[in-house]
Order: C-alpha cells, then sequence, then structure tokens
C-alpha cells in the first residue's frame, strides 16, 4: 500500500523523496487581510437578538427540534450587555441552557459589526472542535438568513493551538534524511510523509496520536526555542505556526483553550490584540492558570537535556554533517570543533552533578515522607521548616555543583551559537538544524538553572514548592503561585474591555464570591441561569441516615453494601463517582464478584480500561455500573434511561496535604469554611451535573456521606443544587426508594 501511495512523481521506497525538502502543497490559499476596527462601536441591538432566539424566530425556523429557552434569552442578554457597555460579567449556566449559542450570538455580531476580535477560549480542545465544527458554523447558517440586519460582511474564524500541536516542516525536513533510523522513527515519518502531502493546517489532531508516539511528535513539532525565524527556508512560505497565527490577525472569532490564552497572558506574543473575551469553561481557570504560571523540574528532563548536548545530541550531528560540506575556512572550522568538543566534555561532568543532585534529592525524600504518605505518588511541600533540616543542606550544596556546570555549559553554547549566527551558509538546512537544536538547549539550559534555583536556594514568597516521587523512583520539582488572582487581575480584566466568565459551576451558596477572589475579578456583572429542568419532579437525592462517616469503621461495608443493593434492583445504570483511587478500588473488590453473579458489568476506571473507553462500553451496555474518580465527575453525557442513577461516594473535599491546596488554605482566616468547603461545592454541583441531561431524563442520586446531614455545612452543598425531592432513611432501603422514583 505504501508502494502503491505517491507523493508527486515519487515513490515512498524512492531515494529521492527522502532527499526532497519538500514544500507540502495546498499551503497556496491567501490569508486574510488583518482587521481594521471602528473607531467608535456600534452597539448591538439586544431586542432584535432576543428575538432571533424567540419562540417564532429565526433559530426555530431553521431548526424543526428548536427549543424556546428563557434562560438562554437572559444569558444573551447579559452577554450582548456586556460588550455594548464595556464591562465584565460572570454566568452560571447549567446543562440544556444552551450557553454557547447564548455567548456565540452577541459575540458574533459584535465582531463582524465592529471589525474587532472576540477571543473565545475552553478548557479543551474537543470543546473547541465543537465550537468550530458545529455550533458556529449552524449559527451562520441561520444569520446569514437574516441578511444584513445581523451582517454586513462575512465571519473569519481561527481556531487557534499551542505551538506544540503543529508540524515543523524544518524539523520533519531534518529528521527523515538522517540515516540508519530505527524501525519506529522510520514507520511514524512515513506516516507523516503520507500526511504531510494532504493536511493544510499540520495539526496533530488530524493524526490522532497516542501512546509512544506522542513522543516521537515531539521531535517534529514547532517549539518556541527551535524556531529560527530568520534562517528558516519555510517560515511565512509553508510554516503551519505561521499560517495559523496569520489566519488569526484576520479572524473576527478566535477559538482558543485555556492553556494557550494563559500561555499568551503570561509570555505574549501568540494571539493578536483583542479587547474582548468569552472564558466558557471557566471553573477550570484557576486549575489551568496554576500549571501555566507555575514551573516543575523533571529528573527526565534534566536527563534529556544531557543526553541532547552530549555525543547523541541530535544538534552535533548536523553540525558535522556541515562542517564535512561547508567551504567555511579550516581556522573557523577549527574553532566550532573545539567548541564543540569542549561542550561534550562539559556536559559528562554536568551528566554526574546531575545524578548527586538526584541522589540527595531521593535520600532527603526518604527521610522526610511519612509511612502514610506512601502511595503511587508521595509529594512533599518545601516548607520553610524542611529547607532548615540537614539532609536539606546537602541538596543545596549538590546544587552548586550542578550549577557550576551548568553555567559552564550555557556560556559554551551561548558562544557556539554566536559562531554559528556569523557564518554566511544562511539556508544551508544542516546549519539551520544545528542552529535551531542548539538554540533550544540554550534555552533549556538556561530554564533550568533559573527554575532550580529557584526551587533550592531563592523561594519566591508568593509561590508553594514541593517535590514528588512516584513508585517508580520518578522525581520532580514543583512550582506553582499561590494565588492565581494576583497574576491575573491585571492582564485578564483590567487590560481588557469586556470579560464574560460562564460554567454550569460557578456560584457558591447562591453567590460568585470564592471564584471572583481566586481569580483576582473585582467588578463583574453577576447572572445565574434558572436551570430549565424540572428537578423536583425527575431527581430525588436520596440521604442514608444510618451509614457511618467516612474513615469511621463500617463505611466502607456501607458503600459495597449500598452499591450492590442498588444495582441488583436497578440492573445497572449507575455511575458511582469517588474522590479516590483507593476508595474506588476497595469498593470495587467489595461489589465485583457479587454483580458478576446477576450478569451486571463492574467498570472501574484504571482497572478496566481509559474514561473514554469505559464510558462507550457503558453507554453500549446500560446494565452496568461505572466507577470512576476525577475524570468522570464532569464531562459524561449520558442523556436517558442508560444513566438513571447517580452514587456519590463522600464529599469531594481536597486533599489536606497537596502542596497547592494546603498553601491556599493559608491565606484564609476561616480556611475550611472560607477555601475548603465553596471548593468542594463546586466539585460536588459537577458530579451532580451528570445525571439530568435533557428534560425527559429521571433519576435518583445517592450520598453515602452522612456528614451532608450532620455538619453543619452540608445545608451549604444542599442549597447550592437545584431545588430537587430530598429523602433520608435507612440504607437498606435505597433500592425500594430508588426503584420507586424511578417507576419501575
Amino acid at each position: 500500500d505504501l508502494e502503491r501511495s505517491k507523493v508527486g512523481e515519487a515513490s515512498l521506497w524512492d531515494r529521492e523523496a527522502w532527499d526532497l525538502s519538500s514544500r507540502p502543497p495546498g499551503l497556496e490559499q491567501p490569508q486574510a487581510e488583518p482587521l481594521a476596527p471602528v473607531r467608535t462601536p456600534r452597539p448591538l441591538d439586544i431586542g432584535s437578538l432576543a428575538a432571533f432566539l424567540s419562540e417564532n424566530g429565526l433559530l426555530a425556523e431553521a431548526f424543526p427540534g428548536f427549543e424556546y429557552r428563557p434562560g438562554q434569552v437572559a444569558m444573551m442578554k447579559e452577554v450582548a450587555g456586556a460588550l455594548n457597555s464595556r464591562r465584565h460579567a460572570i454566568i452560571e449556566a447549567g446543562t440544556g441552557i444552551g450557553k454557547s449559542i447564548a455567548y456565540l450570538l452577541p459575540a458574533v455580531v459584535f465582531a463582524v459589526r465592529n471589525s474587532r476580535a472576540v477571543v473565545v477560549s475552553t478548557n479543551t480542545i474537543n470543546l473547541q472542535e465543537q465550537l468550530t465544527t458545529k455550533d458556529i458554523p449552524d449559527l451562520l447558517g441561520v444569520l446569514h438568513q437574516a441578511g444584513d440586519s445581523f451582517f454586513d460582511g462575512d465571519l473569519r474564524i481561527a481556531q487557534l493551538k499551542g505551538r506544540s500541536n503543529y508540524l515543523c516542516l524544518r524539523r520533519w525536513n531534518a529528521w527523515r534524511k538522517t540515516p540508519g533510523l530505527p524501525w519506529e522513527e522510520a514507520k511514524f515519518l512515513l506516516r507523516l510523509l503520507l500526511w504531510v502531502y494532504s493536511t493544510t493546517s499540520g495539526d496533530r489532531a488530524e493524526l490522532s496520536i497516542t501512546g509512544s508516539d506522542a513522543a516521537l511528535w515531539s521531535r517534529v513539532c514547532a517549539s518556541e526555542e527551535n524556531c529560527v525565524v530568520n534562517r528558516c527556508p519555510h517560515y511565512t512560505d509553508g510554516c503551519f505556526l505561521y499560517r495559523a497565527r496569520e489566519k488569526a490577525e484576520g479572524a473576527h472569532l478566535i477559538v482558543v483553550n485555556h492553556a494557550l490564552l494563559l500561555s499568551d497572558l503570561a509570555r505574549g506574543g501568540i494571539l493578536p490584540d483583542y479587547s474582548c473575551l468569552v472564558v466558557d469553561e471557566a471553573h477550570h481557570l484557576e486549575d489551568e492558570a496554576t500549571e501555566q504560571l507555575g514551573f516543575k523540574v523533571a529528573d527526565q528532563d534534566l536527563r534529556s537535556c544531557m543526553d541532547r548536548l552530549g555525543d547523541r545530541g541530535g544538534f552535533l550531528f548536523y553540525l558535522r554533517n556541515y562542517l564535512r560540506t561547508t567551504s567555511t575556512g579550516a581556522p573557523r572550522k577549527a574553532e566550532i570543533k573545539q567548541r564543540s568538543d569542549s561542550l561534550v566534555a562539559g556536559t559528562k561532568r554536568a551528566r554526574s552533578a546531575v545524578n548527586e543532585l538526584l541522589d540527595a534529592l531521593t535520600r532527603f525524600l526518604g527521610v522526610e515522607l511519612r509511612d502514610d504518605q506512601r502511595g503511587y505518588e508521595q509529594r512533599l511541600r518545601l516548607t520553610g521548616a524542611l529547607r532548615r533540616q540537614p539532609g536539606w543542606a546537602e541538596m543545596e550544596h549538590s546544587w552548586e555543583e550542578l550549577d557550576l556546570e551548568l553555567d559552564n555549559l550555557e556560556s559554551g553554547l551561548s558562544e557556539l551559537c554566536t559562531m554559528m549566527e556569523n557564518l554566511s551558509d544562511r539556508r544551508n538546512p544542516d546549519l539551520n538544524s544545528s542552529l535551531g537544536e542548539s538554540s533550544y538547549l540554550l534555552q533549556q539550559v538556561r530554564g533550568i538553572r533559573s527554575q532550580l534555583n529557584a526551587i533550592i536556594v531563592s523561594p519566591e514568597p508568593h509561590y508553594v514548592y514541593w517535590a514528588s516521587i512516584r513508585s517508580e523512583g520518578a522525581l520532580c520539582l514543583h512550582a506553582a503561585p499561590v494565588h492565581v488572582g494576583s497574576l491575573l487581575g491585571e492582564p485578564l480584566f483590567l487590560r481588557k474591555d469586556t470579560v464574560v466568565l460562564t460554567s454550569a459551576t460557578l456560584s457558591t451558596d447562591g453567590n460568585f464570591d470564592y471564584v471572583k477572589n481566586s481569580l483576582g475579578l473585582e467588578e463583574a456583572a453577576e447572572l445565574i441561569v434558572e436551570p430549565p429542568f424540572d428537578y423536583v419532579n425527575s431527581t430525588m437525592i436520596y440521604l442514608p441516615q444510618d451509614i457511618p462517616e467516612p474513615d469511621r469503621a463500617g463505611y466502607q461495608h456501607g458503600v459495597g453494601e449500598a452499591l450492590v443493593g442498588l444495582c441488583r434492583a436497578t440492573r445497572g445504570r449507575t455511575l458511582a463517582l469517588f474522590t479516590s483511587h483507593a476508595g474506588l478500588r476497595t469498593a470495587y473488590k467489595a461489589v465485583d464478584a457479587a454483580l458478576d453473579e446477576e450478569g451486571i458489568l463492574v467498570l472501574g476506571q484504571g482497572l478496566d480500561g481509559s474514561p473514554r473507553k469505559l464510558l462507550a462500553r457503558f453507554k453500549d451496555n446500560p446494565e452496568s455500573l461505572l466507577m470512576g474518580t476525577a475524570a468522570f465527575w464532569e464531562g459524561v453525557d449520558v442523556v436517558g434511561p442508560g444513566l438513571s442513577v447517580l452514587v456519590i461516594a463522600r464529599l469531594p473535599f481536597g486533599v489536606p496535604n497537596d502542596p497547592v491546596f494546603s498553601a491556599r488554605a493559608e491565606l484564609f482566616d476561616d480556611p475550611f469554611n472560607e477555601y475548603m468547603v465553596p471548593q468542594a461545592i463546586l466539585r460536588f454541583k459537577q458530579g451532580f451535573g451528570r445525571l439530568i441531561r435533557s428534560h425527559n431524563d429521571r433519576g435518583a442520586v445517592v450520598v453515602l456521606d452522612r456528614r451532608l446531614q450532620s455538619k453543619s455545612y452540608g445545608r451549604a452543598f444542599l442549597q447550592s443544587l437545584p431545588k430537587c425531592t430530598v429523602r433520608s432513611g435507612a440504607l437498606r432501603d435505597i433500592p425500594q426508594e430508588v426503584v420507586r422514583w424511578l417507576g419501575e
């Protein structure tokens, strides 16, 4: 099949197909001109937009199954008002509201009328794809029917992802010419060779890369450190990343994910200028900001850097190729070779220092970690008290030795980069590949030095630091901002005209105080959209009164008993949510054999497959009990009787000894009520939202945590949910109460 596939007129097995420094076809599409915003923004006609969404509006005419939703209209008016008035808004809108259309309609019309970019950010690339391939095209189809009353031009859309999602043609061309490639690498490059001649985006999503191929992709993807703009033969003429960003420059609507949004806020240079932003799935923004504004250095990062700098380093291979074929004078060749040989020797010394540092860290963790912290990954917060322990002095000494060696490597790489920059062969592919790799390694060494220095000897007061070790021995040092709001407030809210935050779960106990404080949002219009479903008649919450509290004797037995009895009575159709893998595994062992005898399939996250595969199996076989942890508290969408029962094993409080959690708790006068409870409520609401997904759904929620009744904070959890039918009783009565409620 590969032999029959052709690239131009060359067979894939012909050497010329591999030697070709090719520029794929399909890149001739003209790029849009940058937007020219109108000086005085034209306000939206909110009445016309509301009519568009009305019972007899254009959307109802275009889609026979359209359902008028007052909540959708209310949310659209709030978004439109925020755009007109140049203010911020925070909106909670649950399942069934149709919130994507509620913010897309005013955003699209405002962007086109005013020739201004509106950025829409989602947490996941999956939602990005849904917006760009379904929701926006569907909306545009109807808007164009409306004519000039809404549009006086064409909407230009761009979906922009992080650098690593795009193929770098320079890196790909360089790698595929390397002789003696292992079969796994050659096979991967053959796959890319077939794809690169059909893609117009260079987006890895078209390839569905998983497993070991992900590591191979990192060697051909675009990278900030590896980008040699002035020397790259593909830049502006074929670079996928350049074209994606150029397209965004001329787009009215730019769809991104939170990671890219926050990376741009922190470092700039990714998105074009914009003043209006809609953040969907905004409940993830704090966690993503923690990730993007923090950093980590893993043992594998250090070893990989040493490998790429040493004898096996990729840039030395290209440099030697260049030196063999170039007409550069002998003295300059000798100078470059001497510098590269010096780097190899320095790398050997640095590698030894890396091993000393990692050994010191392992010894330190072995002393300081308690037995009750043993597990798949153990974490140790690096507090001031710990830094005064004798073992940390050994860490600091080991770091001083490594820092000295890294300083020498940094100087050597910098000098070598300068030498190569001054060479005349500006388009030589081997020289450019070598320069790109050495530039990347120089930035990596600088980053590692800066980050390790901050973690080990110069911690910032507003950051939290910790070390982690996994069961197989993998080590990592981490840093994260304690309060992301102090870092987001100015670039995200003060510099933008309008920011709209929306999600199904943003409020706690009827207000947005917790989320606003965590994100640094001071002033914003607030709206909680009333849910569209009749929860009183569709949803029962059952609270067993006689189950022991979590961590008390008999609790795990009660969970197992409840799940077995419930699933026997309902023939599965149950999703059980846990807060830890240990709790899930214990319950799995307690119910698996008993339910298997009844012909009910038990599916456990981490035991029976990936979350995606488990959810697919659950949908195919409703007579199942699906048991999940974090991945299943949101994103599960099973409409109809296939999911009729939701079990929440315990309230989803954060882990007290988690470094970030504990550091943030210390910011509050009353950490439990001001931080721990609100955070758990938001998670609880996410889990609750898995059950009722349409007007026809009916189901029961069983909460196996008696603290919901016995503790004063339990009221706040229940009041944060839509008004449902709440019943309490004995643990043994759960099956009959649920079956009666379901009408079976």
